[in-house]
């Protein structure tokens, strides 16, 4: 599978496996050339005809549902904005773009989005890996818009947001009832500009607030580090347009030093193309095994499933791994991660997973628009559901208390990493050593 993403405009159909990263800065997503789905029918029994003539279903709770919808009415509201709505005259493509909106945001799914033709520039822009806003992950988790994991070296990292940080308010406005992409466009800005959260964080009795200068993030999302001798560390920070490459390339190195245990640090790596994911994983894997599955709404409970499996080289294969995770470790990160504790080829270590494990089907619509929508559930080759649920690791590591009013001091991305400091990465290095000849 080709992830370029030049390449997956001119296809219309492509999922995208994402965590709704549509957020203060960006959109990280999973992309593949797949054919699209679709979801099963709502499960109704008939009811009689009404007097109107419009025969009513009821679904299984109760509610009445129309099995004929009267597009008339449609239009009439529509003549009706027009013509007394108190922001007359309104644009008719406002409306139209709004109300298809509506639609998708009926599912009341938050990572079904449709995205009118600036916004999808603006996404499929910020999946090259380069976007203007503070650097902070942003999704949906039970019924809050949540920091997933702030990037390194951005404003939203040195201002000192967290994952698990509730966003509250967005420059005063409360975010109560806001969905994500609307957060999204109330968090994005023009670089140099300001912009303000307040953030409630667990443990804080108070709420905190980060005014943050917006500005242009540039993400290199792979980076490598040689802890000692005979153990190189390798971090994935996103899985964007150029994590292939730029894994490629630490693969190459590693050899070249002649490594002879890897840690792949997934902490705070909120996901990316699907395609990434699968080339990432397949570096520490056999041929044929599987990497991913997926089953849509229609299969999920039953033994039918679509398996995805290793391509490309294994040039990490039979070297000891160990590989961080955290809270902030979301979709692509956990499908990495879910491989190589299934297939046994590497020690897990840190905390829960998010649980970011739906499918999106990506589609780019004639007037530019795009439609992101909700087709499958993913899960791990040994069949554990990752949505929701989250990868479990091998070794739990508790992190160190934080005082949460202290603002994190901006960070060095060229300093080596100490190590000795890091209780995920010296637990990685202690069970490393067992295993290294």
């Amino acid at each position: 599978m080709n992830s370029s993403f030049e390449q997956s405009r001119v296809q219309l159909h492509r999922y995208v496996f994402a965590f709704l990263l549509v957020v203060a800065f960006g959109a990280g997503v999973l992309l593949g050339n797949h054919a699209p789905r679709t979801a099963s029918a709502q499960d109704v029994q008939t009811d009689t005809a009404t007097s109107t003539g419009v025969v009513e279903n009821k679904n299984t709770i109760g509610r009445t549902l129309p099995s004929k919808v009267d597009f008339q009415q449609f239009w009439d509201v529509w003549q009706k904005i027009q013509n007394k709505s108190v922001k007359r005259p309104v644009d008719d493509v406002q409306l139209y773009y709004g109300a298809v909106g509506g639609l998708v945001a009926s599912l009341g799914d938050p990572y079904s989005v449709y995205f009118p033709p600036d916004i999808a520039k603006e996404f499929q822009d910020q999946l090259a890996g380069s976007f203007s806003g503070i650097g902070a992950e942003v999704g949906a988790k039970d019924g809050n818009v949540v920091v997933v994991s702030p990037l390194p070296d951005t404003p939203a990292e040195r201002a000192g947001l967290k994952t698990g940080d509730i966003v509250a308010a967005i420059d005063g406005t409360s975010t109560l009832n806001t969905a994500v992409d609307e957060a999204v466009k109330m968090i994005r800005g023009q670089k140099g500009t300001k912009v303000t959260l307040t953030i409630i964080r667990a443990g804080s009795k108070d709420p905190l607030t980060f005014t943050m200068v917006r500005d242009t993030i540039e993400v290199k999302s792979v980076k490598t580090e040689q802890l000692d001798n005979s153990v190189m560390d390798i971090t994935i920070s996103s899985f964007d347009e150029q994590t292939q490459k730029l894994f490629a390339n630490a693969v190459l190195e590693a050899k070249m030093a002649h490594a002879k245990g890897i840690v792949l640090d997934l902490r705070n790596d909120p996901g990316g193309f699907f395609d990434s994911a699968i080339m990432v994983a397949s570096e520490f894997l056999a041929d044929n095994q599987v990497v991913v599955a997926e089953r849509d709404s229609t299969q999920v409970g039953t033994k039918n499933r679509k398996e995805f499996v290793t391509e490309g080289t294994h040039g990490l294969l039979g070297i000891p791994t160990a590989v961080l995770i955290n809270g902030g470790s979301a979709s692509a990160s956990e499908i990495v991660a879910g491989a190589l504790q299934d297939h046994k080829v590497a020690t897990l270590i840190g905390e829960k997973s998010f649980g970011k494990g739906s499918v999106q089907e990506y589609e780019q619509l004639a007037d530019g628009s795009a439609l992101k929508l909700t087709v499958a559930l993913w899960f791990t080759p040994d069949d554990h559901t990752i949505n929701q649920t989250g990868i479990q690791p091998d070794v739990v590591i508790v992190p160190p208390k934080v005082d949460p009013k202290k603002v994190a001091l901006p960070v060095d991305p060229l300093k080596a990493k100490d190590w000795r400091t890091d209780p995920f990465i010296m637990k990685a290095m202690e069970i490393l050593k067992t295993k290294i000849k």
